[in-house]
């Protein structure tokens, strides 16, 4: 005859095997479910990267295929530093990236990815590996610009030059149009050739840094109207020794680049490249900006602040 006691010890066996049954899956949900999440995760992130770096990467290479070679290899260089599938125990991974055509002015690069991460508890349910998937996209806009330079003698017009050489050499030929003025006067109007037979390095080169500065670079503005483009993003870069203060407020993005000046004159100078802190409506984002600087060599980072800033407007 059973006691009590023993009868209890059996149901206590009983409950915690069938417990045990039900919590183990459960836990081996979880912790498989944690790894696919990270997986996920860190794809998309490498996705987004993938499309931003390939978008940014456009500008290498005097035509189209080049260019898109060059910065698909970018894209996929930094997908691989993102996604490292060893840490999941799945096979090797290559994102597709395409760079397509969406409007007469809109390149649209898209980041696609899939992977087969192994399970460790769901296989006892299930297949033994769980496919992760994500996708990223970027949109680019053309960019239509004119680099206003105005000239004194001395080492700041050199690196001006110099410096916007390699600026202009980070757009894409074909696409984009570059110009140029200097001290006022139109030189190159924006032209999508600016890389053909070094057009516009050729005009660099022939930039006299013993004349005098110009004033505000109007021409620039001129230049871009006769484009009729407002669906690219106009913008003029406006590089000068001597900042003098604007009589209105330019009709589309203005980037200044400008030795220090009276408080005044800076003042009139924020608001005219609308570096107030303004909002675009379209966008929300604060547009064109004054950059202060002082000695030549602070201008190669004048110069990459605005093709950062440029590149995220054209998103």
């Amino acid at each position: 005859m059973r006691t009590g006691h023993e009868r209890q010890e059996g149901i206590a066996l009983i409950t915690l095997a069938v417990s045990l049954a039900l919590l183990v899956p459960i836990l081996g949900l979880g912790v498989d479910g944690g790894l696919l999440w990270a997986a996920n995760n860190r794809l998309n992130a490498a996705c987004d990267a993938a499309a931003l770096a390939t978008a940014r990467s456009l500008g290498a290479g005097a035509s189209l295929p080049d260019q898109i070679a060059y910065a698909t290899n970018r894209g996929e260089a930094f997908f691989r530093a993102n996604f490292d599938v060893a840490q999941f125990g799945g096979a090797a991974v290559a994102p597709i990236i395409n760079v397509a055509e969406i409007s007469p002015t809109v390149l649209e690069i898209t980041a696609t990815a899939k992977v087969s991460i192994p399970v460790y508890f769901m296989r006892y349910l299930g297949p033994s590996a769980s496919l992760v998937q994500a996708s990223s996209h970027v949109i680019r806009r053309d960019v239509d610009l004119v680099l206003a330079l105005d000239t004194s003698p001395g080492a700041y017009c050199e690196e001006a030059v110099r410096q916007g050489k390699l600026f202009a050499n980070s757009f894409m030929a074909g696409r984009d149009r570059i110009g140029l003025t200097v001290n006022g006067q139109p030189i190159l109007d924006p032209d999508p050739r600016f890389k053909a037979g070094d057009i516009l390095n050729s005009k660099l080169d022939l930039v006299n840094c013993n004349s005098a500065t110009g004033g505000v670079p109007m021409a620039a503005y001129e230049q871009i109207a006769k484009l009729n483009r407002p669906e690219a993003l106009n913008a003029v870069i406006w590089v000068t020794t001597k900042p003098s203060p604007p009589s209105a407020n330019p009709p589309v993005l203005t980037y200044v680049i400008g030795q220090p000046c009276t408080p005044e004159t800076e003042k009139l100078l924020r608001l005219f490249s609308n570096d107030a802190r303004e909002k675009n409506s379209d966008s929300d984002r604060t547009v064109g900006m004054f950059l202060k600087v002082g000695e030549p060599a602070q201008l190669a980072q004048a110069f990459s602040t605005i093709l950062n800033d440029l590149m995220s407007s054209g998103r």
